[in-house]
């Protein structure tokens, strides 16, 4: 990925593992944030480990939504990959430890 995100602020690293484009041209990102990013109005928290996330992105690359995925450790996840469907469903891949059973 590279590229600095407008509308991103960090305390942290914001790594994007996967993109992909929707047919109106915006943009979807995963990934995972570590330390704490501010994206789209949204404060992606690490806690010293990985946030896995997704956000939306406009042509102009400006962050139009973000989104936290929790997970149910509440630590350590990871997206992945994703993908967008012609109905405009995300979908998204990604690693989380769980719990034993």
């Amino acid at each position: 990925m590279g590229a600095a995100l407008a509308g991103a602020r960090t305390g942290g690293d914001l790594t994007a593992t996967a993109v992909a484009r929707d047919r109106h041209g915006d943009y979807y990102l995963t990934g995972h944030a570590s330390g704490t990013v501010l994206m789209g109005g949204v404060w992606l928290r690490g806690r010293g480990e990985k946030q896995a996330f997704v956000a939306r992105l406009g042509p102009d690359c400006r962050c139009r939504r973000a989104s936290a995925l929790p997970t149910p450790t509440g630590r350590l996840g990871a997206g992945q990959s994703i993908a967008v469907d012609g109905t405009g469903h995300v979908w998204v891949s990604g690693s989380m430890p769980i719990r034993p059973i």
